[in-house]
């Protein structure tokens, strides 16, 4: 057994009762600030998303993941879903950097629309900034302190082929996210029973090619808060309410373009 899970055994069971309390209700306090929302405007997309992830790590300077996305429209609109699979590679040129590069592709079922088939890649570089150097527990990966302030810079090629026989479209987006981690109740996000809470922004730009289906915009914005939380090693879960918005030109605003739930998996082999 690793430090972190003797030192977590050895606490008291009234308190880790306590505590266990104390931590569901942010899940709680998530799930139904989700519910009021989704409730709110008819005139918005709300979705429910589920991942189930499955983590390689193959030494400390690679990692491999395989993500499989589902994800569904439930109200604002006609009924849609998709199914994807997102392959993840992170290569650790320093204890400040990784390169990370995806390759995804996924099908859209549209009950008044057309379907769609889309390859993508997503290729870039996330910056450490907070807590630059990182520790190894085995070959994971965390931030050395409570506290992890990154950001993720992405460019993003995509391709859409039709079911109706209409040409294929495609675009490029540049993607830059800042993302916030904290340990609440653990020294370490690599402590088994810890709960980690999650927050980041996201930016996406189209700097060429045509539109994607129902994305006619040119600018988005897509902001999430939520928490993890690690069982053991291989287990983890998450919780997550995402805000996504998005203007047709510079000079429009930004308007309110889809709420979704988000519930994830995490496998570590």
């Amino acid at each position: 057994m690793s430090r972190a899970g003797v030192v977590a055994d050895r606490r008291r069971p009234d308190s880790r009762r306590t505590e266990a309390a104390f931590l569901w209700l942010p899940l709680v306090v998530l799930s139904l600030l989700g519910k009021t929302v989704f409730a709110s405007d008819e005139s918005v997309s709300d979705q429910l998303w589920f991942n189930y992830i499955l983590a390689f790590p193959r030494s400390e300077k690679l990692y491999l993941e395989v993500d499989f996305e589902a994800a569904a429209q439930v109200s604002g609109g006609e009924p849609w879903g998709y199914l994807y699979t997102t392959g993840l590679a992170e290569y650790y040129i320093t204890r400040y950097v990784d390169l990370t590069g995806e390759l995804l592709g996924g099908y859209t079922e549209q009950r008044a629309g057309e379907d769609s088939f889309e390859l993508a890649g997503r290729f870039g570089f996330r910056l450490h900034l907070l807590s630059p150097v990182l520790d190894h527990f085995g070959w994971e990966r965390v931030p050395s302190g409570r506290i992890g302030l990154a950001n993720l810079a992405r460019i993003e090629p995509r391709r859409f082929w039709y079911d109706s026989g209409r040409s294929s479209s495609g675009d490029v987006r540049f993607r830059n996210r800042i993302e916030l981690r904290a340990a609440l109740n653990r020294e370490t996000m690599a402590a088994d029973g810890v709960w980690v809470f999650l927050t980041d922004y996201e930016l996406f730009w189209t700097i060429g090619g045509s539109a994607a289906p129902d994305e006619r915009f040119s600018t988005k914005s897509r902001w999430r808060i939520g928490f993890d939380y690690r069982h053991s090693y291989r287990w983890r879960y998450s919780l997550l309410f995402q805000r996504d918005r998005a203007r047709d030109t510079l000079d429009d605003p930004f308007n309110v373009d889809a709420y979704a739930l988000d519930f994830r998996i995490k496998m570590f082999f």
